[in-house]
Formats: C-alpha cells, structure tokens, sequence
C-alpha cells in the first residue's frame, strides 16, 4: 500500500557574497558611475556581482558548489510529471519520485473501495497506523551519516518530521490527495492560535487559585459571595488559551494524531469542546440559583476547569517530552487517554511550555521561573485578606489541608522536571535538511498533500451506518414512529395534569430538609 524511502540533503543553495567579494580584485576607476550600496573594501555590490558573473561565463573562475543552486524538491517532482506521458508509466513515475523524495506513501484505490463507507474504513486504518509510527520510530532510527537527515526529523514527534501523505486513485489510475470535506476538518485556526498563544504560568497559577476554592464549593456563604458568573467569565475570556479544546489536544498530543481532520472525524473525539461548554455552563447556572443546587454546580464547575487544565498541561508535557502515545484504540481509548493526560499534567505540570522541547539551559531556566512565580502567587493567596476580599471565602474555612498537600506537589514536581529538563540534550532549531517537498495541511488526513496533484474531497457523514444497524429499515421507522407518538403523548398530558408543580414542590422540600 505504500512505499517509504529516506530524505536526502542537498549543499546550501546560498550564495555567500562576502566571500565572491573577497576573492575577486577589482580597480576603482571603472565604479565612479554606478549609485548602487557601497561595500566595505569600498566597491559597489552591484559591479562586484556582474563583474564577477561575466569572469565566470568568460572561464575566468571556476564554479563552486556554494555559487550554483540546485533544483528544488518541487521541480524535480514537476519535471517527473512532465517527462511521462499519462499512463502507467506516469504512476510509477510520480510515486517513485514520491519515494526518492524521501516521502511515505499510502494509496487507496477506487477498485477495491466502491464506495464511502469503504474508503472511511482504510482511512481510518491509515491513520491508525501513523499515530502508532509517529514516535514508535524515533527509538529506532539509525546512526548512519546516510540517515542523518531523517534521524533528526523522525525525533521531532508528530506533524514535524514525518513526511506521508495519503492518496486517492480513481478508475483512470490517477492520484489525487485525498482530503476531507470541509465541515469534517475541524478547528484548525482555533488549535493552531492556541497552541502558540498557551501559557504554563498562567494555567498551573489557575489551576493552583481553583484547588485553594475547591474545599470551600460546599460552603453556603462562600457560594453567595464567589460570584460563579464571574468565574465562567474569566475561564472563557482570559483563560480561553489554557483551558479550551482539551479534548482534541488530548487526541493531537497523547493518542498522536497526524492531522487536526483524523482527530476530529477519524479517531472517535467526542463533539468539539463538550468539557468546555458544560463547565462554563455549570458555573453560568451555579450564579443564577441559590441553595444546594447552587453548591453542587458549583463544585462540578471548578472541578471541570481544574481537568481542562491538567489536561492541557497534561498533553503539552506529553508532547514536549516525546513520549510514547497511547497505542490502545478500543473501547474507551478517549477515556483512557484523557486520564493520562491529567496524570500527566499532575506530575510533570512545568513542562508544557515551548522552551522544554529545545533542551539544555533555557529549559531548565524555564522550569524554575515558572514555579518561583507560581509559588509567589499562590503564597499570597494564603493570606486571610485576600482569600476574603478577593476570592470570596469565609473567615471560617481553614486552608491547612491545602497548603500542606500543594506544597509537597510543589516540592516533588519541581524537582522532578528540573531534573528532566536538565536531563534533555540541546536541540539545534536548524534543521538538517531546510526544504520540505510537502505541505502541511490539516485537511488530509495524514497531515500533508503533495503540492503538484489535485485533491480528491470526501464526506466521513456518508460512511455512518446509524446506531441501529441491527434492524432492518422497516423496523426501524415503526419504532421511530412509536417512540414520537409516546413522548409526544407525555408532553401533551403536562397541558391537564400538575405533575411538573407537584414535583418541583417535593424537590424543594427535600433540598430544604437538606439544608436544615
């Protein structure tokens, strides 16, 4: 189904002028006229350089490596495409010159996919297999000269080293990128902002202001004065970078999908962002009502930012530490993986910034500024004046259990991933090979399409069988319609009965014999 091959590297296609200056002598009587810049031997750049090109057309100086520049990855596939008229002989081309390219090739042919639902199906398998190769390779690389190149970008983790891409072949035997529709994408824009614009101070001093309220959530007075709404005001505006899309980070950063399009539609997320609505939503309400309801939505609400939190800190240091993925995909795999992350984002919460990944001293720098300032901040809001003033608490709360339990965390995660970071080897930013033949795009499935072939667009809605597969059509639309008829009896019955009153009043009741 595919065929795989490693990148190669190409001298640099720059051309250092200083040094075509310096091995090239000139006489200043012939520069009077030219108003070009001035160099620092004092002859003009723009003689220097035609001077030195009309000795190298007239045999005077020998060409160098560093003065040609050679053909991009682009055009030496474009010229594959030109040279093969379209046939056979042109498919084997393009993917040979896919191989040679060093690019990981995966066709789905229309013969052996007749329809949608077929073609979702090796999709999914497809990217089934790239989130487990994502880092899996990394620990296998090897340590030839020959692989350089390549060993330097398979240990990037996921969307920065891997170059696959995943094509779709009609009945003609052309190819096509095969990519998703549009409402299937997902929220690319969002995701790609927000990994940019996270901060790890600001969510591990979030997280650290919610753990300090959560033992008071139950407290009567302290939900009158917290002001919930305000809360959910600051999770949505300020916090939104740091708290929003956890599930699919989860899924980009822990199960390591390969585009933002196989997380979203592929590998079985649930709807965009639920934990975020719901969270929000319990806060909105816990202001609107008084009581216990009051304090239940509440607590559900803090609790809810405190996961969204962890979770993303969670996936970050996850990503930033290259660990393995979850390579389980069955039955609550989502579950599972968003576990991890919140472990993750208990134990190693420092991690989750940028700098981590690139290793050595500013990692380590990042580290220990990060937990200095959050220990700062949440030392002062130990103190009585500003717990009441500012975070609404009673004079009556004790916060001992607290303090103790987030210092040790505080104590154990600082060491832990200082010794971490000090642990991670400098990474040069430069890669070893600068051009990149495919172009990230989150509309494939696999991450990247091939700029010089057409895309193939299909809907992942069309491959969904229902969840009652089981019954046959007819079946179906009588339990359909039996159901309507019976919930729709129920509603027209609330027009002559008081049962909504009776039991509002029995709940009430209840909740007041709770509270005495």
């Amino acid at each position: 189904m595919f065929k795989s091959a490693s990148s190669t590297s190409s001298s640099s296609p720059f051309w250092n002028i200083t040094s075509v200056f310096s091995s090239t002598t000139t006489q200043s009587g012939n520069e009077t006229d030219c108003d070009a810049s001035t160099t620092v031997d004092g002859n003009t750049g723009h003689e220097m350089i035609d001077r030195t090109l009309s000795q190298v057309e007239g045999g005077l100086l020998t060409k160098d490596s560093s003065f040609l520049c050679a053909p991009y990855k682009a055009e030496l596939f474009q010229q594959q495409m030109d040279d093969y008229e379209p046939g056979s002989n042109r498919r084997t081309a393009v993917i040979s010159a896919l191989q040679d390219l060093g690019v990981k090739v995966f066709i789905i042919d229309s013969v052996s996919t007749p329809s949608t639902c077929d073609v979702v199906h090796h999709v999914r398998r497809v990217v089934n297999y790239m989130a487990r190769e994502n880092w899996n390779g990394g620990s296998n690389v090897q340590s030839s000269s020959n692989s350089t190149a390549n060993t330097a970008a398979t240990c990037n983790g996921p969307l920065l080293g891997y170059q696959r891409c995943l094509l779709y072949q009609d009945n003609q035997g052309r190819l096509f990128n095969l990519i998703l529709s549009e409402h299937a994408i997902g929220p690319v824009d969002q995701f790609v902002q927000y990994c940019n614009r996270f901060s790890n101070m600001e969510a591990v001093v979030a997280l650290l202001i919610l753990v300090r309220t959560l033992p008071s959530a139950r407290d009567a007075v302290f939900c009158d004065s917290f002001q919930p709404a305000l809360l959910a005001a600051v999770l949505g505006f300020v916090l939104r970078e740091e708290t929003s899309l956890s599930w699919l980070n989860v899924t980009m950063m822990v199960r390591a999908a390969p585009s933002v399009s196989a997380a979203h539609s592929l590998m079985g997320m649930p709807s965009r962002d639920a934990i975020y609505k719901w969270t929000l939503l319990c806060l909105v309400l816990a202001g609107a009502i008084q009581g216990t309801p009051a304090q239940v939505l509440l607590f559900m609400g803090i609790t809810g930012a405190c996961m969204m939190l962890l979770a993303n800190l969670g996936a970050r240091a996850w990503y930033n530490l290259q660990w393995q993925p979850q390579q389980y995909d069955g039955f609550g795999a989502f579950v599972l993986a968003y576990a991890t992350a919140v472990m993750a984002g208990i134990m190693v919460p420092f991690m989750a910034h940028r700098d981590v990944r690139t290793g050595g001293r500013g990692a380590v720098e990042h580290v220990l500024a990060t937990s200095l300032v959050v220990a700062v901040v949440f030392t002062i809001t130990s103190v009585t004046q500003v717990q009441q003033q500012i975070l609404g608490m009673s004079h009556t709360s004790t916060q001992n259990a607290v303090n103790l339990t987030v210092g040790i965390w505080w104590l154990v995660t600082v060491m832990w991933c200082l010794l971490l970071a000090a642990g991670r080897r400098f990474q040069d930013a430069k890669p070893f090979d600068s051009e990149r033949f495919l172009v990230p795009h989150h509309s494939s499935p696999a991450g990247y399409k091939v700029p010089c072939l057409p895309d193939y667009e299909i809907d992942p809605a069309l491959a969904r069988i229902g969840r009652m597969w089981f019954m046959p059509p007819c079946f179906q639309l009588v339990f359909s319609l039996l159901a309507v008829c019976i919930v729709g009896s129920g509603m027209l019955c609330l027009v002559y009965s008081n049962w909504d009153e009776t039991t509002a009043d029995q709940v009430q009741s209840t909740l007041n014999a709770n509270d005495l």
